[in-house]
């Protein structure tokens, strides 16, 4: 008994051994993720920050239809900018599920935005895109109008992705609470 006692001590102690080192096994991964993501999030700023250097220089001269490219190539750094640094958000917060922020959003405005990357995500398959907004959509309203922003791009750069020489349709519509 005494010998079946011993081993038996010796067994938990070496599981609380191996279970230690691999949660600092665990540990140390994760801090080397949140690094990597930091390394990544410069690597990926620097030639955005050309983009939107060049394309502010390019407005300077720029007539009326080369204007409207050239803003919705800032919006689009804008947008992937934001991105990395809720990346890196993400990260710090040792992977735990994003927030969600409401505020006062011009929905209008933020779904013409989304429909001008819908456009040139739905070029790429040599597809149309049409936008087919409802009549009662409110101007402004509270919501997380950057959530809502990354799950309509993911939306519809699926269906573009697997759609080709189709037409994407953006509908929205909507209704009162109640």
């Amino acid at each position: 008994v005494g010998y079946a006692m011993a081993f038996g001590n010796m067994h938990a102690s070496a599981l609380r051994e191996e279970l230690r080192k691999a949660l600092a096994n665990a540990e140390a991964k994760d801090r080397q993720k949140v690094e990597i993501l930091g390394y990544v999030s410069h690597d990926l700023r620097a030639p955005l920050s050309t983009i939107s250097g060049y394309s502010s220089l390019l407005l300077a001269n720029a007539n009326e239809g080369q204007r409207k490219h050239l803003l919705a190539i800032q919006r689009g750094v804008k947008y992937q900018l934001n991105l990395i640094d809720e990346l890196l958000e993400y990260a710090k917060a040792e992977l735990q599920p994003l927030a969600i922020h409401s505020v006062t959003t011009d929905l209008p405005l933020l779904l013409d935005n989304i429909v001008e990357h819908g456009i040139a995500l739905c070029s790429h398959q040599n597809n149309g895109f049409r936008y087919q907004p409802s009549a009662q959509i409110p101007q402004r309203i509270h919501i997380d109008g950057r959530r809502l922003q990354q799950a309509l791009l993911n939306l519809l750069s699926n269906a573009a992705k697997f759609t080709r020489d189709g037409l994407v349709t953006l509908s929205v519509t909507a209704q009162k609470e109640g």
